[in-house]
């Protein structure tokens, strides 16, 4: 294996090396490393626990000040991530990856039904709509990983280098379109909801103010402030049906002016603007101002995991080991501390079984 992937205790020694690499070719870049002096090991390796992401977004919190807006935060719901951004960015806004969250939701409640009011509730634009979805789906309920095995060295290059073709491949893309519009999932958004031109009865308020009327429901559109009564123009930042039609119908082809700046090409090249250059060649780096070993391995007993362990807020599956006092999950009886908790509802798996038929 060391012959594919390299040695990983080789990794260990030349990370010094490595870490002066990449603040010289990118000035401004944040990366340290620490050892205990009487071992030489290594020490606070970075894992997925709440003391890793506290000190990781104490390094980022001084670049994060200097943004006038508000800040949102979105993740993966990773191991202590949550409460990190809580107690460094409080003030900020922190959303989750529906996507991720669904991949672990459809291992136990399957079915395109379940599935439909789940992502409902995730794309609605108001709050009493979501929590439409929400009771709806409990009524109906009641009925990176191509290089995180491969040593350090080799891991860092490898994202230094994924991270250096995704800059300039975004840049480059943007490079044709038009500088002065809007981005093409904008513009195809836009097109997309013109077809509705003509379904609602628009009625004028005031010069800038809209309602747009369809099978009884009435929207009031705001143009100057770019508000509708729906919340979606507010939240996407994009313009939603109901301004759209009124737009059309008062012939104000540009679009740029009532959408975000965030949908603007010139804000696309701004973001991808600064590029990541490559390390040098692992021959040319300098020697390592000290000396480093690698951690102690510690090998259990039992056979090594090939799952990792999941974090409590995680969908258990129908397999998972639970105490036999009706408590929690993750352990068994003879060491449970907990109370009593109402059973949760788990779909367990039906067996297949196989019925021999004779031949005719």
């Amino acid at each position: 294996m060391e012959r594919i992937v390299g040695s990983y205790d080789e990794g260990y020694f030349k990370m010094p090396s490595l870490t002066i690499e990449p603040l010289t070719a990118n000035p401004g870049s944040i990366i340290g490393y620490s050892r205990d002096n009487t071992t030489l090991h290594w020490t606070e390796l970075w894992s997925k626990c709440y003391e890793t992401w506290n000190t990781f977004l104490q390094a980022l919190q001084p670049w994060f000040d200097q943004h006038d807006a508000k800040l949102t935060f979105i993740s993966n719901r990773k191991k202590g991530l949550i409460k990190a951004v809580a107690d460094n960015f409080h003030y900020c806004n922190h959303k989750f990856c529906f996507r991720r969250m669904h991949k672990n939701f459809k291992k136990i409640y399957k079915g395109t039904h379940l599935e439909k009011l789940s992502w409902n509730a995730a794309r609605t634009y108001k709050t009493i709509d979501k929590d439409n979805f929400l009771v709806k789906l409990g009524e109906d309920h009641l009925s990176i990983l191509r290089v995180r095995d491969k040593p350090l060295h080799k891991l860092l290059e490898k994202l230094n280098m994924m991270m250096m073709t995704l800059m300039y491949d975004r840049r480059t893309k943007a490079s044709i379109w038009d500088q002065d519009g809007l981005v093409p999932r904008a513009v195809a958004q836009i097109a997309k909801l013109k077809k509705w031109y003509g379904k609602f009865d628009l009625v004028g308020v005031d010069k800038n103010k809209w309602t747009a009327i369809k099978d009884c429901l009435r929207w009031t559109v705001n143009l100057d402030a770019q508000k509708c009564e729906c919340k979606e123009w507010q939240v996407s930042g994009l313009p939603c049906v109901h301004p759209v039609c009124i737009l059309v119908w008062l012939r104000k082809p540009s679009w740029k002016k009532y959408c975000s700046e965030y949908h603007w090409v010139s804000t696309y090249m701004k973001a991808y603007d600064n590029a990541v250059y490559p390390v040098a060649d692992e021959t040319s780096w300098v020697k390592p101002p000290r000396e480093f070993r690698p951690p102690p391995l510690l090998r259990p007993t039992r056979r090594p995991r090939k799952s990792r362990i999941k974090d409590e807020d995680k969908f258990t599956n129908c397999s998972a080991r639970r105490c036999g006092k009706r408590c929690h999950f993750e352990h068994n009886k003879k060491i449970c501390k907990g109370h009593l908790v109402v059973d949760k509802v788990v779909h367990n798996k039906k067996k297949l079984t196989r019925v021999d038929t004779p031949r005719s």
